[in-house]
């Protein structure tokens, strides 16, 4: 009797923890979102992204993974023209991004906002989350609320996460996913978990593979951490057996250690005899990965060297350079290394994978930092743990903490609002093996060196809300005004409304943004002639219709990625000018097909075989427009045709379409 009142506060403490935690990680979410939102772009750096929005999009438009979107990309075109099985592990990027950011794809959709805008708030949540899931380790690992907070917080705004907000890369997916997969980890070797109910461990352990799984289907490399991951719960577990007793255990659990490698043999033979090599998951074959152990193995790497060296120490991309918090790993690590090991063992193994593979491509093209390197960031920053809760004990430690962490929010804030395309082409336009030598090991050429100056020139920043201009304040304003909510709601834990009404907020100020965003010059809202060309073709539209788009990367491109119904089914030429010759034999000849760029030789002819009817879209504003080379073999391989001219302010759209004789 005299135990139940024991019992009955040690529950209601439980729950007031869990209250506190729960309101503690929802508020960390919220305060992220909206300081990520106030720099929210929404537009691409690279053809990469071109490549994953075109996929995400197919995916929730078409209901099948395809690239025609991006048809016109010189490298995709080039990669289909290989032998099959080489085309499909090359072309078939990791599938599991295309299908998370389907889901935003249609709420676009359902919504009427930009597919692409909508898209690319995708980074800014699973960022957020990924601060989420350090707050609630360094909960497990049985440090303070405010601990826990301030890991998330240098995470979020300390680490160059943060510029990635802004791009339409899978690489913070995989590190969000890598992350959940090593929180179970340390969980499964944590001492108390050998007290814990069956059904915990069991949890544990779907949750460790389930999260490798889900990140090596997002981006391959999070493979590299499996011998890290599973390393470490091997000496953990082999620890924790009293010396002289290792055959008494095998002996005792010989029945469950058999089942195991029976399964992990059958589910290898299955995967090395029966799994496809082409379709979506022909990177993750048997093949696959022998062909990569090959090439490593097979090809010179004379830059192998400065590949392990600069992610480490180059002044152009070393990560303790642009995420300076991260220097509290190698403290923290001294303080802790049973849980610090594993994250500089990954770091090592993702650095030699990636100068294996790479060689002298090893720094990317456009990153801030080193963007293959973002999946490592958590675990290391989990081995700061340690030193920060230590810094935050004592007055010297809280302004060292402080200055440490403003400093490296001081380097995000550099790469985050200065344009990170523009530096790649000054560069290359000055001399493009600067990239590959100056950019990387000369301070003065860097990114970061070339941002500031930028900036300090009051250069035009990278900003949706800096190219709408005034309509954009309210939502600027919103924004401030919620993550100052946030902060009051921390300050006052015990309301337990406000974290709830600031979430609710926040949703609503997104779709807001999204709204307000719609008219960015960027994806071309206010082009009548483009706008009253597509609503021609979809008020026309059939079922078994082509839109062909000329050209890719031109501005009728990014408003067709943004902007194009769901039932169109459209793909882009490249962006090509015939050389003068073949201009002049085509006039001579009246042979279109001499002018043609290689994708369209390739295409048109299977038309008519696959399509009744074809639609073509030619701006003024493309090159090449003019010559009407694919108007001329559409036309003379068709049975009919019909002609628009859609005027805007200062270009002309016109629109074609083709009938081809009924099969």
């Amino acid at each position: 009797m005299g135990k139940a009142p024991a019992r009955t506060e040690d529950t209601i403490q439980a729950k007031i923890d869990l209250h506190e935690n729960f309101s503690l990680a929802l508020l960390l979410f919220i305060l992220l979102v909206s300081i990520y939102c106030l720099t929210y772009s929404g537009t691409f750096i690279t053809d990469d992204e071109h490549i994953l929005a075109s996929r995400t999009l197919s995916l929730s438009f078409d209901e099948n993974i395809n690239n025609d979107r991006v048809y016109g990309n010189s490298r995709l075109f080039f990669l289909s023209n290989l032998s099959p099985d080489y085309a499909a592990s090359a072309m078939n990027v990791e599938p599991v991004q295309a299908v998370f950011g389907s889901v935003l794809a249609r709420i676009s959709m359902i919504l009427n906002i930009g597919h692409i805008q909508t898209i690319f708030i995708l980074n800014i949540g699973v960022i957020a989350i990924t601060a989420v899931v350090l707050f609630l380790v360094t909960r497990f690992l049985g440090y303070s609320k405010f601990t826990a907070f301030c890991v998330g917080i240098l995470f979020g705004l300390g680490t160059i996460v943060w510029p990635y907000t802004k791009t339409y890369f899978r690489d913070p997916l995989a590190m969000m996913f890598l992350t959940i997969a090593w929180t179970f980890a340390l969980i499964i070797a944590n001492e108390q978990y050998s007290l814990k109910p069956r059904y915990f461990k069991i949890l544990a352990w779907v949750g460790l593979i389930l999260g490798t799984i889900a990140g090596i289907l997002t981006k391959n490399t999070v493979t590299i951490a499996v011998p890290a991951l599973f390393g470490y719960l091997l000496v953990v577990k082999i620890s924790e057996i009293q010396q002289g007793t290792i055959k008494k255990y095998f002996q005792k659990n010989w029945k469950i250690i058999l089942l195991v490698f029976g399964f992990s043999a059958l589910a290898l033979m299955i995967w090395i005899i029966y799994f496809p090599s082409r379709g979506i998951f022909s990177r993750f074959t048997f093949d696959y990965y022998k062909y990569l152990a090959t090439f490593f193995i097979t090809t010179p790497h004379p830059k192998f060297f400065e590949a392990i060296m600069g992610p480490l120490i180059s002044p152009g991309k070393s990560i303790f350079i642009y995420s300076p918090i991260l220097i509290l790993a190698f403290y923290g690590s001294i303080k802790k290394w049973n849980i610090a090991w594993p994250a500089w063992f990954y770091l090592i193994l993702l650095i030699v994978g990636q100068a294996l593979f790479y060689d002298d491509g090893w720094s990317g093209h456009i990153n801030w930092g080193l963007r293959f390197i973002l999946p490592a960031i958590p675990p290391l920053l989990i081995a700061a743990i340690p030193a920060i809760d230590d810094w935050l004990k004592a007055k010297r430690g809280r302004i060292g903490l402080l200055a440490l962490g403003g400093f490296s929010a001081l380097i995000q804030v550099i790469g985050t609002f200065p344009p990170m395309r523009q530096f790649y082409i000054e560069i290359t336009s000055i001399d493009p093996t600067l990239i590959k030598s100056s950019a990387i090991w000369r301070l003065n050429y860097s990114p970061l060196a070339w941002h500031i100056k930028w900036l300090l020139a009051g250069g035009e920043l990278d900003l949706a809300a800096a190219r709408v201009g005034i309509s954009a304040i309210p939502i600027v304003l919103g924004f401030i005004i919620l993550a100052a909510l946030t902060i009051i709601s921390l300050m006052h834990p015990l309301k337990k409304s406000l974290p709830y009404f600031n979430f609710i907020l926040m949703v609503g100020l997104v779709i807001a943004m999204l709204f307000t965003y719609k008219r960015d010059p960027y994806f071309y809202f206010d082009r009548l002639d483009l706008s009253a060309a597509q609503e021609e073709v979809s008020s026309k539209l059939k079922p078994d219709d082509l839109v062909i788009i000329k050209s890719y990367s031109t501005p009728v491109w990014y408003y067709w990625m943004n902007w194009a119904e769901p039932i169109q089914n459209w793909v882009s030429l490249p962006l090509y000018f015939p050389k003068l010759n073949l201009i002049e034999e085509y006039r001579l000849t009246n042979n279109p097909k001499v002018a043609l760029d290689e994708a369209a030789v390739k295409l048109f002819p299977d038309l008519h075989d696959k399509y009744s009817r074809v639609w073509l879209v030619l701006p003024s504003d493309t090159p090449g427009a003019n010559l009407d080379i694919e108007v001329d073999w559409l036309m003379t391989n068709s049975v009919k045709s019909t002609n628009w001219i859609f005027k805007g302010d200062f270009e002309e759209t016109q629109l074609y379409l083709f009938e081809f004789v009924e099969q």
